[in-house]
């Protein structure tokens, strides 16, 4: 099984594959090149003729299989397994990275929201936002903190709840 570390993928320098596949290729177009030549010099009309490029055809044919002959059917699939494993340890690793950045996105939105709106009340507090442990998450509960008149502080949990459906006992007011 390769190294995690080996970032390069199949042809990476030293593996011997690049070397045998150049080879591979010569060893096809030189035996192409005597079979076309053995060919040209016998009579296509004769049986001799025939003979020799059915002897030639087989010569070719057993030159392109004597290339898979040393394939390591294992270690493809070694590596394939590899591939296949570390694709979805990625996939997992972005859908948490994703999940995460949902989390803080709506949390800040929620928090900027809760703010704003206490602006328009001229009140000066600090939020924070409880989400909800959900595939998407909602916001639960919040915590405010800071000074705030009784009647801003009613019409901001009534906004709260109506707005954002968290109710007056999960908003938490710390004065």
């Amino acid at each position: 099984m390769p190294d995690a570390d080996d970032q390069s993928g199949v042809l990476h320098e030293g593996s011997g594959i690049v070397e045998y596949i150049s080879k591979f290729v010569l060893s096809v177009i030189a035996a192409a090149l005597v079979v076309s030549l053995v060919g040209a010099l016998a009579d296509p009309k004769s049986t001799t003729g025939n003979l020799i490029k059915l002897v030639g055809g087989v010569f070719l044919a057993l030159t392109l299989l004597q290339g898979f002959r040393h394939i390591n059917l294992d270690s493809f699939f070694d590596r394939l397994e590899f591939y296949e494993i570390e694709s979805e340890s990625a996939a997992a690793f972005g859908e948490n990275i994703s999940a995460e950045s949902l989390r803080a996105i709506i949390k800040s939105r929620t928090e900027s929201y809760i703010l704003d709106k206490a602006r328009l009340y001229r009140a000066n507090l600090t939020v924070e936002v409880t989400l909800s442990h959900d595939r998407i998450p909602i916001p639960v509960s919040v915590r405010m903190k800071g000074n705030i008149s009784p009647f801003a502080k009613y019409q901001l949990q009534q906004l709260i709840e109506n707005d954002l459906a968290i109710s007056k006992e999960d908003q938490t007011w710390i004065e």
